[in-house]
């Protein structure tokens, strides 16, 4: 226990587990850049790398930063990129989450937000797919 009666993880990170978080972290960026990220935050020193600096990817994120109690391990939702909408002016996708032009093609995820949520998204995520998964069923 530690202080106030909380109870305190001390982990340890195995030679291969750093050696993975430091090939997915690296392998993260590229493909964040890829798809037109301006900066991407990550373990290394400072932590945000800006799109210019892509090509030093293997020196800004290495396995110094990947030590016990230096760094936070989370997940994201991610979010947006083929938002509902009215026509393909404004939206990628229509209510139902048919991908204008293409009927035949539909998203049933988070894709479908406008924007990133700031809260859990699973229920709202799991009812659009549900939605999207209901119009399949009318259509067939």
């Amino acid at each position: 226990m530690g202080g106030a009666g909380r109870p305190v993880v001390h982990y340890r990170l195995m030679p291969d587990a750093i050696d993975g978080l430091v090939r997915g972290t690296r392998a993260a960026a590229r493909i964040l850049f890829a798809a037109g990220a301006c900066r991407v935050h990550a373990p290394a020193e400072p932590p945000l790398i800006d799109a210019a600096e892509a090509g030093r990817i293997e020196q800004r994120i290495t396995a110094r930063h990947f030590r016990p109690g230096t760094m936070a391990l989370s997940a994201a939702h991610l979010m947006g990129g083929c938002a509902m909408g009215r026509s393909a002016a404004d939206s990628v996708t229509d209510a139902w989450g048919r991908v204008h032009g293409i009927p035949w093609l539909r998203v049933a995820d988070a894709s479908l937000f406008p924007d990133a949520l700031e809260i859990n998204p699973y229920l709202t995520i799991m009812a659009l797919a549900d939605r999207v998964a209901e119009a399949v069923r009318a259509d067939a």
